[in-house]
C-alpha cells in the first residue's frame, strides 16, 4: 500500500482499519498495488463519510476492478461499503457506516 503524497491516514477513524489490512492482503493475493489517494481531503460531496473520517479512496494498479470489488465486497465487515466511482480517474471508494449493517 502506498499513500499519495499530501494525503495522510491519521485522521482516518479506528474503524477504517478493518478495510485497511482486508485491502493489503486482497492486493498481495491479486498481485496488484494500491495508491490511498484521499481521506479528509479533496473534493468531497458536503455530507461525505471523508468529512466524518469514515472514508477513503483509492487507485489499484495493474486495475483488476471487478474481481476486487467482488472480493473486497465479500470479505469486509459489516457496515462497510465499496464502490467504484467512475469520475475523470475511474478510483475505489471505501466508507463505514457506523449507524448501519450494511455491505
Amino acid at each position: 500500500m502506498e499513500v499519495k503524497t499530501g494525503v495522510t491516514l491519521s485522521k482516518l477513524c479506528p474503524a477504517m482499519n478493518p478495510a485497511l489490512e482486508i485491502l493489503e492482503r486482497l492486493h498481495l493475493f491479486l498481485g496488484t498495488n494500491f495508491v490511498i489517494t484521499s481521506t479528509h481531503d479533496g473534493a468531497h460531496h458536503e455530507r461525505s463519510y471523508h468529512w466524518t473520517d469514515h472514508a477513503f479512496d483509492f487507485r489499484e494498479y495493474p486495475p483488476t476492478n471487478a474481481r476486487l470489488l467482488a472480493m473486497a465486497k465479500e470479505q469486509l465487515p459489516k457496515g462497510f461499503r465499496i464502490l467504484l466511482e467512475s469520475t475523470t480517474t475511474p478510483h475505489f471508494h471505501v466508507e463505514f457506516h457506523p449507524e448501519e449493517k450494511v455491505k
